[in-house]
Formats: C-alpha cells, sequence, structure tokens
C-alpha cells in the first residue's frame, strides 16, 4: 500500500501541473489599426479607464476602488450585460494599459466553477489578459489591443474556441473602428488587422 501511494502522489501533482501549463498558455489576439491623427489626441480619447464611450458596444461605464486601492470599472454593453475590469498596470507616460476581467454578468447561459467564469456554450474563461496602447507612427497613430484569454482545462476545444475568436475579434474590430471613426468618418472593419496565435 505503501508503494501504491508513492506512486500514485507523483502522478496526481503531474496531472496538477499539466492542467494548470493549458490553463496558462492561452491563445492571443493582436488587432491594430492606423488613424490619421497625432497619437496625442487618440490617447486622449482612450487614455481615461473610466471612459469607453468610444466603444460602440458600450452602453455605460462606472470605476470605483477595489481591495488594495485597486482601480476596477463596470462596462455596461448595450444588452445590459455587465463585466468587471481591474487596471494592472497604467503608464501614460508610454500611452498604454493593461487590464483583466474579474467578473461577467451570469445569465442563463452561464455557470461558474472555482477558478474560471465559463459560457455554457463557450468552454473558455472570460479574457484574462488585455493591453491596448497608440504609437506614434510618423504624424500617424498606431493602436494595438491585445487579448490574451484562458482555455478551460477539462474543455472540449475546437468549433467553441473558434466560434469565441470570432466573437473577440468582432468586439475589437467594433471598439476599433468606433475609435477611428472619431477622427475618420470613413474608417471601416476593412482598417484592423487581427493577428491570432
Amino acid at each position: 500500500m505503501k508503494y501504491i501511494k508513492l506512486f500514485v502522489i507523483p502522478v496526481i501533482m503531474l496531472f496538477i501541473t499539466e492542467v494548470s501549463a493549458h490553463a496558462v498558455c492561452g491563445p492571443r489576439m493582436i488587432a491594430a489599426i492606423t488613424i490619421d491623427a497625432p497619437a496625442d489626441k487618440v490617447w486622449d480619447i482612450i487614455k481615461n479607464f473610466d471612459d469607453m464611450s468610444w466603444h460602440p458596444a458600450i452602453k455605460n461605464t462606472t470605476t470605483y476602488k477595489g481591495e488594495g486601492d485597486k482601480t476596477f470599472r463596470v462596462l455596461q454593453f448595450n444588452n445590459d450585460e455587465t463585466v468587471v475590469e481591474k487596471l494592472k498596470n497604467y503608464k501614460p507616460e508610454r500611452m498604454f494599459y493593461r487590464y483583466k476581467y474579474v467578473e461577467l454578468s451570469a445569465g442563463e447561459d452561464a455557470y461558474r466553477d472555482a477558478n474560471y467564469m465559463v459560457s455554457t456554450f463557450l468552454p473558455i474563461s472570460p479574457v484574462t489578459y488585455v493591453m491596448i496602447k497608440v504609437k506614434d507612427i510618423a504624424g500617424k497613430s498606431l493602436v494595438k489591443w491585445e487579448y490574451r484569454y484562458y482555455i478551460h482545462p477539462f474543455a472540449k476545444v475546437g468549433e467553441a474556441t473558434e466560434v469565441t475568436k470570432k466573437m473577440l475579434e468582432s468586439f475589437i474590430t467594433k471598439g476599433l473602428v468606433g475609435l477611428a471613426q472619431k477622427f475618420d468618418s470613413h474608417a471601416s472593419a476593412a482598417d484592423v488587422s487581427i493577428k491570432k496565435d
């Protein structure tokens, strides 16, 4: 019996390590658009974590201070669903910030477990890491929006993952086009480039 225990423990630890590795190595999606406007002008629109009115899918944004004096924001979508995000790193001198999703409204199609908030028809966690930044390129603005999200370790990936990528791609594209249209009413989805891991 002792030998069995000694064998089982390493196997369990190996399984846990393998699951953790799969949870960490999430897909990444990077969207970019070049806007014919100075970088500081574009940054002025997106720099406020408490204002995402430039995204056409967002109805309202509110912020509050949470544990450890961290800044959180609640985004209300046009369909009244909400998501809570936490500001992780804010660098105005470099015109970028990072944030992560920490909670989303749970409708009839969602459930939660100990570590993930997962849709029943999309077996992934919400986006866990997000970065948005503006860079000056010869007087124009290159805006990059990067999402990294984690696959649920016990999910059957495949079709659901592809659907999720399409949903994310649509959300990012609409946001960047909405931002660009603040300066150019003719901006469209064709101006957005998408790179996926």
